[in-house]
């Protein structure tokens, strides 16, 4: 359509001069013939000339076009790179706030013990030589602030990286932690397995299982449970699925300005988890759901059965 208003506008211009019949110059196919006519040599001008600034209109249009598109992907990489950036921010802030509670954990753990450790060694210099019963009462309680030392670096070495993590995947390091909360927070803890029994991938399994500690911390202190069910469910889709359910009081831990909880959205954000929060059985409790495509490794996961 848009050719042919040029056609008829060019034949418009000097109908005396082409020698046009006006009930021609809306003709389009015999104006063609007559313009390409080699009876009439002005014609033929005004046709090449008509021809040239096609071509350049086209030309201009597909250089704005690439242009657009060039535009457009460039745009898109810079959008692509602050996000990038933005998310290395966020992972090198989460490892900082880690950093830093761990150098607050070897202090306050360590420093206690071994202030207690420094009191009861020093007392062997008061005592005398004839005094055989305070040499071997030191002894047993410097033996016993040793042995609580090298507890609390066994909790400080899971806390950090669990080896059972490592070495037999996320159900046995999960299974772990829900015997030490039973046993040194006094809550029932219990891990459920269903469907696919296998291993993830390292960054996956150590995402899920930070995530599970940073939430069931947050419920520690922010709820008053007394029953914690770990839940983790592989289909044959590829679909894995995290589930972690109480029965203490409902909170909301994106209220305030919670580091356990940023520490969860940037793990989720690491292995392109979705995440839900709902109320528990009955309507009681937190259920805490997360989802994401978690391909099995070829190795499978011999540690248990369920």
């Amino acid at each position: 359509m848009f050719y042919s208003w040029l056609f008829a506008f060019v034949g418009l211009l000097d109908v005396r001069v082409l020698g046009l019949d006006i009930g021609k110059v809306f003709s389009i196919p015999n104006q063609l013939l007559f313009l390409s006519s080699t009876e009439n040599p002005k014609g033929l001008i005004y046709l090449a000339l008509l021809v040239s600034l096609l071509a350049s209109l086209a030309l201009v249009y597909l250089l704005w076009k690439e242009r657009l598109k060039r535009n457009d992907f460039r745009k898109k990489h810079e959008e692509s790179l602050k996000q990038k950036e933005v998310e290395l921010n966020e992972v090198i802030a989460s490892y900082e706030k880690d950093r830093a509670h761990i150098a607050e954990d070897l202090r306050d753990r360590f420093g206690r013990l071994i202030s207690v450790l420094e009191i009861n060694l020093s007392q062997l210099k008061e005592t005398s030589s004839t005094d055989r019963e305070k040499p071997l009462e030191v002894h047993k309680n410097a033996g016993s602030v040793l042995y609580e030392m090298n507890a609390e670096l066994d909790r400080m070495s899971f806390d950090l990286l669990p080896q059972s993590l490592i070495k037999r995947g996320l159900v046995s390091a999960l299974r772990e932690l829900a015997s030490r909360l039973t046993t040194e927070e006094k809550v029932n803890c219990e891990v459920q397995v269903r469907g696919n029994n296998v291993r993830l991938s390292a960054l996956v399994e150590l995402s899920l299982f930070r995530i599970t500690q940073e939430w069931i911390k947050d419920i520690l202190q922010n709820s008053a449970t007394k029953q914690i069910v770990i839940q983790l469910n592989h289909e044959d889709d590829g679909v894995f699925e995290l589930q972690i359910e109480d029965d203490g009081g409902q909170f909301d831990p994106s209220e305030g300005k919670s580091t356990r909880w940023a520490n969860i959205l940037v793990r989720l954000n690491q292995i392109h988890g979705s995440l839900g929060i709902s109320p528990g059985k009955d309507n009681k409790g937190n259920l805490l759901k997360v989802t994401l495509e978690a391909s099995p490794l070829k190795r499978p996961n011999s540690e248990h059965k369920d």
